[in-house]
């Protein structure tokens, strides 16, 4: 029986893949243990139902100011401290981390243990660029930059459900449209929607809006409908997503990893609106599906409501179009077998390569 240990935690950015692979793994390999570990975030709790999850604290290395790099540099010694003490009594027969600030700890303190990188941005963010040099193996989206040495490219692992979502098809009365801001939300998007929300109903009365405004701000942008008159289904989160993505025409989305590729499997016509303070890592995310003619990207500053009220209405108003990018979108996400498959395998072969060779090393 083999151990494996993934790393991931923060948001459901880093979340949903690892999770993704490791569902694909357990029916790979049932015998062997799973387990996770995270930083203590709450969004860990709630979607980590199925495997062990392990708590190991951690904080970010980016934002803060001076005080905040203070805070991590005198926090380090404790924390390596935990983690050595953690791998040891895990002692895993591979970690793999998804990226971010929870994959730090569980890379660095298990030198002679396999690990394994997954990068989801097509611009590989600080922390992978700088764990990549660790690691026996990164794995990375196809057209992945930034990341030193030989990276393995496969598809980004949409869960399941994804490819279960309806295929795209006109609409026989009314439009819906659907608003994603991530797994927490984002408030700047949702603004830039309640302020467009009027004027779209106004020009098309049948349309229905469905909004996932993230826990901290659903209350707010319930409110702010109300208060504007227009009628919308608000929700904190999806938790069936590929229901929400079969009832919409069109969706308006930030532009993660992962909700790029989630899009694209679902075939729908997607406006994203990047992060501004992502260092340019959503844009890149969204490039392709722009450039492949299956989304349109808005970015945010200066008239941004204005801007995205220029887009929205003209795809609104056009099925021809829509129906068009959404054959698109399926087509630069590409078809065959599932990502999630493909990536099991490749950990449960080199789990056992490296066995092997740990073996033959022992009896020379």
């Amino acid at each position: 029986m083999k151990r494996i240990l993934f790393a991931a935690g923060g948001t459901g950015g880093h979340l949903s893949p690892a999770l993704t692979v490791a569902r694909a793994l357990r029916v790979l390999c049932p015998d062997w243990e799973i387990h996770f570990v995270g930083v203590g975030k709450e969004i860990e709790k709630r979607l980590v139902t199925d495997f062990p999850l392990h708590e190991l604290p951690a904080l970010p290395f980016l934002g803060g100011g001076l005080a905040g790099k203070f805070r991590l540099l005198a926090s380090l010694p404790a924390a390596i401290l935990r983690g050595r003490r953690f791998i040891n009594r895990m002692k895993p027969d591979l970690v793999i981390a998804f990226g971010g600030y929870p994959s730090f700890l569980p890379i660095l303190c298990a030198p002679g243990i396999p690990r394994i990188l997954h990068e989801q941005n097509i611009q590989a963010g600080v922390a992978n660029r700088f764990l990549a040099r660790f690691v026996d193996l990164v794995i990375g989206q196809p057209g992945v930059k930034g990341l030193p040495g030989q990276v393995l490219e496969l598809p980004l692992p949409v869960k399941e459900e994804g490819y279960r979502v309806e295929p795209w098809e006109r609409p026989e009365q009314g439009i819906t449209l659907l608003i994603i801001g991530g797994s927490q939300g984002a408030r700047s998007l949702s603004n830039g929607v309640i302020e467009i929300a009027k004027s779209l109903v106004t020009s098309f009365p049948q349309l229905r809006i469905i909004h996932q405004s993230g826990a901290a701000d659903y209350e707010r942008v319930q409110s702010e409908y109300q208060r504007i008159g227009v009628p919308a289904e608000v929700q904190p989160f999806f938790v069936d997503l590929p229901s929400k993505l079969s009832e919409a025409h069109l969706v308006i989305s930030r532009a993660g990893a992962m909700s790029c590729a989630e899009l694209g499997v679902a075939g729908r016509p997607t406006v994203f609106v990047p992060l501004a303070i992502a260092a340019g890592h959503q844009a890149e995310n969204a490039r392709p599906y722009v450039e492949g003619g299956g989304a349109v990207m808005v970015l945010h500053g200066d008239e941004f409501s204005e801007r995205l009220e220029r887009v929205v209405q003209s795809l609104l108003g056009d099925l021809a179009r829509l129906e068009q990018m959404a054959g698109r979108m399926r087509a630069i996400a590409g078809a065959g077998e599932r990502p999630a498959e493909l990536i099991a395998k490749k950990i449960h072969s080199f789990v056992i390569d490296s066995n092997s060779e740990t073996t033959s090393a022992q009896s020379v």
